[in-house]
């Protein structure tokens, strides 16, 4: 699986990290770690990112490390967030396969999440690696957290550890720490998810008290989060509608009624309790229903921390900036991947031949065209 995912990885970013270089943020974060006011000298350069982003405590001793071990080497920064995009795949890989779902649909939706366009900046921009970074914490705690679920509650002392490491790196996985408990009660039921759910809520309650009273960002107020929230909502929908259809020109209405009318279609279906052929392996339709919502939802959840921040920050906004969707951009992968995978279910139940083989032949050809851009 890693062997195959570093493959697309190289052929993604190598000829970036061969002929590009730092940008914006890059040059500044450079010249703060290895000349910061006081002095050179690493426990200065530390100082001096206290002073900056006390808020994300991670970043204090991350940021001028990578300066310290890396130097002004350009090439050396963007292959470590060639390396960390990589690492984003491959843990999202391992959740998804601890959560049933079959090797190749895993792999090809991790390999997906390598090439997503819209949040390019997390994989191209040395800056952009703070998210990466965020959210490879979060993927590990989340794998750790489900195979404990089975397992003793020591497990989770681990899992709690990586959240906060995750939020304090970069708030952006807040909202999903405190929701993350919901899959555990799917997993396991309320009873034994309870606690774990309860320890996972307080992390982020405390991690979140941490971020706003160390940061000097003023929020919007009730009236400005409620505008910005619409216009998540907005170029959200605009951004999902082209992750479903990325080629040819932007039809956001017409891309979300069809995934409207996919899921309705494999709900009726699911719900009037016609056998899946007896070929079709244990993933079936109700599986594919519950990866295409369960996406939508971390997508949703994904840009909540953007809510009280800047208008600026929108979903459908290019540039080093679009790491906004750094997260969301996974959950939008996953949902248009579902979608394919409920219509390859239902083209399968059509009895031709082989229908597993048939269902599973739609939804990587799906795919394909679903991330062709």
């Amino acid at each position: 699986m890693w062997v195959v995912l570093a493959g697309v990885a190289v052929l993604a970013f190598l000829p970036h990290i061969r002929h590009g270089g730092f940008y914006s943020d890059d040059w500044s974060n450079g010249a703060l770690s290895l000349l910061p006011p006081e002095g050179p000298g690493f426990g200065h350069a530390i100082s001096a990112y206290a002073d900056l982003t006390i808020y994300r405590p991670v970043l204090v001793i991350y940021v001028p490390l990578t300066y310290a071990v890396f130097g002004l080497h350009m090439h050396i920064h963007l292959l470590w967030t060639a390396f960390l995009a990589l690492c984003v795949a491959g843990l999202l890989y391992g959740v998804l396969r601890t959560l049933g779902v079959p090797w190749l649909h895993a792999l090809v939706i991790a390999a997906l999440t390598l090439l997503f366009p819209w949040f390019d900046s997390t994989r191209l921009w040395v800056t952009g690696t703070q998210l990466s970074l965020s959210i490879s914490f979060f993927l590990a705690g989340l794998w750790i957290a489900l195979v404990g679920l089975s397992r003793s509650r020591r497990w989770h002392a681990g899992a709690v550890s990586l959240y906060m490491l995750s939020i304090l790196t970069y708030e952006i996985t807040l909202p999903l720490v405190a929701a993350i408990g919901l899959l555990y009660v799917l997993r396991v039921g309320w009873t034994r998810a309870k606690m774990r759910w309860a320890v996972d809520f307080g992390v982020a309650i405390a991690a979140g008290i941490w971020v706003s009273l160390h940061t000097e960002r003023t929020a919007s107020g009730p009236s400005g989060a409620i505008s910005h929230l619409g216009q998540i909502i907005t170029n959200g929908g605009t951004l999902f509608g082209r992750s479903l259809l990325p080629l040819g020109p932007q039809r956001t209405t017409l891309a979300l009624l069809l995934f409207a009318l996919v899921l309705i279609a494999g709900t009726a279906t699911y719900l009037r309790g016609r056998e899946a052929p007896e070929s079709e392996s244990r993933w079936g339709l109700g599986s594919w229903l519950l990866l295409a919502a369960g996406g939508v939802v971390v997508a949703a959840v994904g840009w909540v921390a953007f809510i009280p921040a800047d208008p600026y920050y929108t979903p459908s906004i290019y540039g080093v900036t679009n790491r906004v969707n750094g997260l969301s951009g996974l959950g939008l992968v996953i949902a248009a991947y579902g979608a394919c995978g409920i219509v390859g279910s239902l083209v399968g139940r059509i009895r031709l031949g082989r229908p597993g083989v048939l269902a599973l032949a739609v939804t990587l050809l799906l795919a394909a065209v679903d991330g062709g851009e």
